[in-house]
């Protein structure tokens, strides 16, 4: 099916109302040439399939919402713009946590430091040994490897939901055994005082 502007307010129509086989023909539409932007615009194929992936995901979730009027390929690339956005955003932050912390530990020419830094280091250890196996794996793929959420899912074989669980469970644990440990450390320091 060729669609134009003849045709698309049906096919929205549909796709409003649930019809899979009007989903998919948008899909096959505009699927091409919203990878081959984000390929481009990205130059990295793979972050270019998630984000069209899930711009189509997106529509058909919200698809009750989608104006009959709409031009679908700005929305379309719209919606790709906010998700790479996000995407660049979380990773900023992350990097520059990561590397705030390791100019921090550079920086820091205190044996005392340096050692409490290897026993907050030892701490974070052996939390993430006592994490049940596959939450274990999903975080040290994450944070060691460096994987994207949906690549673990993948290579673990279970939902991008359930690793985001089990990231977001590990950082939970991680936090309160730091909050645990920072309020000992306290108690020491009054206790000496």
């Amino acid at each position: 099916m060729v669609i134009d502007k003849e045709n698309i307010h049906d096919l929205i129509h549909r796709i409003k109302s649930g019809d899979r086989d009007a989903f998919g023909i948008l899909y096959r539409h505009y699927y091409p040439p919203l990878y081959g932007f984000l390929q481009a615009t990205l130059q990295d194929s793979y972050l270019a399939e998630e984000i069209s992936q899930e711009v189509f995901l997106r529509v058909w979730i919200n698809r009750e919402h989608l104006y009959e009027q709409v031009s679908l390929r700005p929305y379309l690339a719209q919606i790709a713009k906010n998700l790479a956005t996000d995407y660049f955003r979380r990773k900023e932050v992350e990097q520059d946590f990561l590397t705030h912390l390791k100019q921090t530990i550079e920086n820091e020419e205190s044996t005392e430091n340096q050692l409490e830094f290897h026993e907050i280091q030892a701490l974070i250890n052996g939390t993430i040994q006592s994490m049940p196996p596959q939450q274990r794996k999903v975080f040290q793929l994450s944070r060691e490897e460096s994987l994207q959420n949906a690549e673990i899912a993948e290579r673990l074989h279970i939902s991008k939901r359930t690793v985001e669980k089990h990231i977001s469970n590990a950082l939970t644990l991680i936090r309160k055994t730091l909050t645990r440990h920072s309020i000992y450390i306290l108690l020491q320091l009054i206790n000496t005082v």
